[in-house]
């Protein structure tokens, strides 16, 4: 496609500023030419004024066309605290518990899927970035998650998670956010899960599976297990 060909397009489309979408119609039979295409086209309307913008092959409307919808990421960074319980002490706690790790961070989230599929994904994705964020911990500063074994041996506390803590911070810009349904994975569980095997969630479930983690964490109660 040519530069003038893309100005006279571009020229074109911009008679649809403004407008906004209220339906979708289909172009009527032409009885002269039955087995003619059928266009879709795009009802518009500003104030009084009301268009349709068919989806046509080409401006002559040699056939039917495909309009392309692209779904722009609502992607939004929150400031997040968050405390890792342990089954068992590690060796250096940033917490008055010793079995507790705390610290802060940012993720990011996409917003734009409002239904509870998408709370589900969003709240995968916040616990998988916090445990991400544990493992690279681990890697980095293993003194913050190193615990004892049963024989006295270092091992990881990411295999004795038995609970993870959120409390994010939200932005100004949403303010009133209890009401938008983006927010909801936010209050599903509190924030709080839980990573013993007897009081895993669905997400938590996929995550120990996915990502590694509670490997010897024991069941909710044990001797080995309580808090």
């Amino acid at each position: 496609m040519g530069t003038e060909e893309l100005n006279y397009l571009v020229k074109e489309y911009k008679k649809l500023e403004g407008y906004t979408i209220t339906g979708v119609t289909t172009s009527s039979v032409d009885e002269e030419y039955p087995g003619e295409d059928r266009f879709v086209g795009l009802v518009l309307e500003k104030k009084a004024s009301k268009k349709t913008a068919w989806v046509q092959r080409d401006p002559e409307g040699n056939g039917r066309g495909f309009l392309m919808v692209e779904d722009y990421p609502d992607v939004h960074t929150f400031n997040t605290h968050v405390i890792a319980t342990f089954e068992r002490p590690v060796n250096k706690s940033t917490s008055y518990n010793s079995r507790q790790l705390t610290f802060s961070m940012s993720m990011s989230l996409d917003l734009a899927d409002t239904t509870q599929f998408g709370n589900f994904n969003r709240e995968w994705e916040a616990l998988a970035c916090v445990i991400q964020s544990l493992k690279a911990t681990r890697k980095n500063h293993p003194e913050f998650t190193t615990v004892l074994g049963d024989d006295g041996s270092e091992e990881s506390g990411l295999d004795y998670l038995v609970k993870i803590d959120l409390a994010y911070t939200i932005p100004d810009k949403f303010k009133g956010f209890k009401t938008n349904k983006a927010f909801d994975f936010m209050s599903r569980s509190n924030s709080k899960y839980y990573f013993q095997p007897d009081q895993r969630d669905d997400v938590v479930a996929d995550i120990v599976k996915l990502l590694g983690v509670a490997s010897k964490t024991q069941p909710h109660g044990s001797p080995k297990g309580s808090q």
